[in-house]
C-alpha cells in the first residue's frame, strides 16, 4: 500500500484537507472538523456532509501541489504572404 492509496474511512485524520469517496458525490476534498464534529467538502456544494457520513467510505491525502513549471518560449511562426 502507498500512501496514495485509497484508505478506510475511519482512519482519515481529523481537520486536514483530504481526498475522500462519497457513494453520493464521487471523489471530493474535504475535512473532518473536529471542532463541528462533522466532515466539511471544500467546495460550496454540497454545503456540509451532514447526514451522509455513512456515503464516505474511502480517503487517500492530497498530493502534493506541481512546481510551477517554466513557461515554453513563444516560437513565431513564418509569416505567409499572398502575392
Amino acid at each position: 500500500m502507498t500512501i496514495y492509496d485509497w484508505q478506510p474511512i475511519e482512519t482519515a485524520p481529523p481537520d486536514e484537507g483530504i481526498l475522500v469517496f462519497s457513494r453520493k458525490w464521487g471523489a471530493i476534498i474535504a475535512e473532518f472538523s473536529s471542532e463541528f464534529d462533522q466532515w466539511l467538502p471544500r467546495m460550496q456544494c454540497p454545503a456540509s456532509l451532514t447526514g451522509e457520513e455513512q456515503d464516505l467510505t474511502h480517503w487517500m491525502p492530497l498530493p502534493q501541489s506541481p512546481e510551477e513549471a517554466p513557461q515554453p518560449a513563444i516560437v513565431s511562426q513564418p509569416q505567409i504572404v499572398a502575392h
